[in-house]
């Protein structure tokens, strides 16, 4: 008998599955196709500890055509999909939920982590007669294995105090957190209102460097006082830039606003969230065009595709609005992570260059989207540049004296 059966084919499903079975809990991998049998993500200590696990015999893969299998619980992971304006997909969710009805398999209750919205687990509950509980998952791409045994906090949501209790205790033996118990509805609302509270700290600092710019203000200092506050607190997502990418904010925050809709209740601050964090594009956008028309220029090159350096996938990444409203120059990107097969949503806007030695020789513009390790340890000064070229620093990472120091003129799109 397993412990548990971790249902999905990506992230989240491998994350939970390696690291419960790292805890020495019996482990089943569900996925849709047999050949999935590792993450195609580059995630830190995930595929040793899955080789280990598989050679302890704590994590195996479940045949498809397994049709009589016990195990505690049946814990559904599969990364939600989300339509263009960041909005879940469900059915797949709730039909790879309903297809366990179709087997014989024997379980005490379905655990879900799937990213779903209020009411979604008390609704299939009642549909399916079978318990539900909701933990709402966390995981930083990138960081998957370390923010789901190190966390912060564990909630267990379930209308049933007894089977939440007993997860609690079957958990807690190997993952030191601050366990919080509450009902499915409860927890469902902590995801949203985390991750929405996250966004909204996003663009409020975004629309403080906005009001800032031009007005002699160091907003690296800013930040720097705000986080000195113990009221608010050195973890605060409080660094100006690009604002929110990659999906995971904006489903929650769409989500709360579209049942605000629904509800007939005020959302004002939910699509004021939405609205300051589509300004980043167009201040990249205006910066871009400003210094590259006053200059006569025209080859920029984007460096780094993914939303985080800590990852290397263009899945609702930044850097495909941005070639977007790049249109019109000779734009060029570079990132040695990514094959060519990977970068087909950019093939449109850009020529695409794994080695440094493919970008043209007069480079006008550097637009630093996001630095892997790899990137980082590429000097800007072997860039094959124009004498006069510009780096164009999003984030504000680095120092205005170091990148002028390489011969580079800095320009960024805040006041840092």
């Amino acid at each position: 008998m397993y412990d548990f059966i971790v249902v999905g084919d990506w992230h989240l499903s491998f994350v939970t599955g390696v690291s419960l079975s790292s805890c020495d809990y019996k482990v089943a991998m569900a996925t849709s196709c047999e050949s999935i049998k590792k993450l195609d993500l580059s995630e830190p200590g995930l595929n040793e500890a899955q080789e280990k696990a598989e050679k302890d015999g704590n994590l195996t893969f479940l045949d498809k055509s397994a049709q009589k299998i016990s195990a505690k619980y049946i814990w559904i992971c599969e990364d939600t999909d989300l339509t263009e304006d960041g909005r879940p997909i469900l059915e797949p969710i709730k039909n790879l939920i309903r297809s366990f009805l179709e087997k014989e398999f024997e379980f005490d209750a379905y655990i879900v982590s799937s990213q779903v919205p209020l009411g979604f687990c008390g609704s299939l509950e009642k549909e399916i007669r079978k318990p539900f509980i909701y933990v709402p998952e966390n995981l930083r791409l990138g960081k998957g294995m370390e923010t789901f045994l190190q966390a912060d906090r564990f909630v267990i949501g379930s209308n049933n105090s007894k089977h939440a209790n007993e997860l609690k205790t079957i958990i807690e033996k190997n993952i030191k957190a601050e366990y919080i118990i509450c009902n499915l509805e409860t927890s469902e609302m902590i995801k949203h209102a985390t991750n929405s509270f996250l966004a909204l700290t996003i663009s409020f600092i975004n629309q403080i460097a906005q009001i800032a710019k031009g007005q002699n203000v160091e907003m690296n200092l800013v930040t720097k006082g705000l986080k000195a506050d113990s009221r608010i607190g050195k973890k605060a997502y409080l660094k100006a830039g690009r604002g929110f990418s990659g999906g995971t904010l904006m489903r929650d925050v769409a989500t709360l606003k579209d049942m605000g809709t629904n509800l007939e209740q005020p959302n004002h601050l939910l699509g004021a969230i939405e609205e300051v964090n589509k300004y980043y594009i167009d201040n990249i956008k205006n910066d871009v065009h400003w210094t590259m028309n006053n200059n006569m220029a025209k080859k920029v090159v984007l460096v780094g595709y993914s939303y985080k350096k800590e990852v290397s996938t263009l899945r609702k990444s930044p850097v495909v609005d941005m070639a977007k409203a790049l249109k019109g120059f000779d734009l060029y990107g570079f990132d040695p992570n990514f094959e060519e097969h990977q970068t087909e949503e950019l093939t449109p806007y850009l020529k695409h260059c794994r080695q440094m030695d493919e970008l043209p020789e007069d480079i006008s513009m550097i637009v630093v989207n996001t630095l892997s390790p790899d990137l980082e340890e590429i000097d800007f000064k072997d860039y094959p540049k124009a004498s006069d070229c510009f780096f164009y620093d999003i984030d504000g990472a680095y120092e205005k004296e170091a990148i002028e120091s390489k011969g580079l003129n800095y320009v960024a799109m805040y006041d840092y």
